[in-house]
C-alpha cells in the first residue's frame, strides 16, 4: 500500500487528489508501524528485553536500502535482493540472540533454552 500510495501521485488532477496520496499514504506507515509494534511486544514477552527499537531499525535499514537502490537506478529484482540482503545481513546478529539453545542431556532428551 505504501508503494501504490507514491504511485498515484502522476494520476493525481487536482489538488484534493494530490492531497489524498499521502494520506492514504500516511494511513498505510501507520498500519505498518502498528504491525510492527505488536510483533515487537509479543517477541519482547518472549524474550524478556526490549525489541521494539531493534524492529523499528531494520525498518528503516530496509527502506533506506530500498531508496538509495532506486536513486542509484537498480532494477526492481536487484533493489529487492539488495533491501533482503540487507535486512538478512541486519536480522542476523538478532536472530543468533534470539532464538533458543537446544541442548541435549545424556539420556537424550532435548531441551529448549531460552537464554
Amino acid at each position: 500500500m505504501l508503494c501504490l500510495a507514491l504511485g498515484l501521485v502522476p494520476t493525481a488532477h487536482s489538488a484534493w487528489s494530490l492531497m489524498a496520496v499521502p494520506l492514504l499514504h500516511g494511513a498505510a506507515d501507520g498500519c505498518t508501524s502498528v504491525a510492527m509494534n505488536a510483533q515487537a511486544v509479543s517477541v519482547q514477552q518472549w524474550y524478556g528485553r526490549a525489541v521494539l527499537n531493534s524492529m523499528h531499525a531494520i525498518h528503516s535499514v530496509g527502506a533506506l536500502t530500498g531508496g538509495l537502490s532506486t536513486l542509484v537506478g537498480l532494477p526492481t529484482a536487484l533493489g529487492l535482493l539488495a533491501v533482503a540482503a540487507a535486512t538478512i545481513a541486519g536480522l542476523a546478529p538478532v536472530t543468533c540472540s534470539v532464538a533458543p539453545v537446544r541442548t541435549q542431556d545424556r539420556q537424550g532428551f532435548v531441551a529448549d533454552d531460552a537464554r
